[in-house]
């Protein structure tokens, strides 16, 4: 059993939580998916979780905005001392594993990075309304990539603009 802790992954959740704040998001209060940081969640090898869940606001303009329940980013991260191989690094620190899932009325999309479970295709986008269908990525992606990404997607669906800031 390792007593070492991934220090990181709570400046991680910071950045991020202020990154969905930049996007028009803001996190979920609601039980079933929480906001959290966990500097021990694996010992063997020592593991760090970053979990996010945002929920879009009407009118991120709009300081008074109501959510749209609809429109949601989900983030979830595992980070760990020890090399996994094509895994990014920060800091010392590897991302081993990595799931943003977003959420527009009905409709799911989600980026992953799973060498594990995935070793064939480690990086990997599930398209929008395709289930499990997978598509290779050729490299990882960062969470303010796929949430423009998704919002450009509304877009196209909507024919309104998403305001990203």
């Amino acid at each position: 059993m390792s007593d070492e802790r991934v220090w990181f992954v709570a400046e991680r959740f910071e950045r991020l939580r202020d990154l969905f704040f930049e996007l028009g998001y803001a996190p979920d209060p609601g039980p079933r998916d929480p906001n959290e940081w966990d500097e021990l969640h694996y010992e063997d090898p020592p593991t760090g979780l970053v979990r996010l869940k945002g929920v879009r606001l009407r009118d991120p303009n709009d300081e008074d905005s109501d959510f749209d329940p609809e429109i949601t980013f989900s983030i979830a991260e595992l980070w760990s001392p020890e090399y996994a191989e094509g895994a990014e690094s920060e800091r010392g620190y590897f991302l081993v594993e990595y799931s943003y899932h977003a959420h527009h009325h009905g409709v799911d999309q989600r980026w992953d990075f799973d060498p594990t479970g995935h070793p064939d295709m480690p990086y990997h986008r599930h398209p929008p309304g395709a289930g499990t269908e997978r598509q290779p990525l050729p490299d990882p992606i960062d969470p303010a990539d796929a949430i423009r990404i998704f919002h450009q997607w509304i877009e196209e669906q909507t024919g309104r603009p998403v305001d990203s800031s």
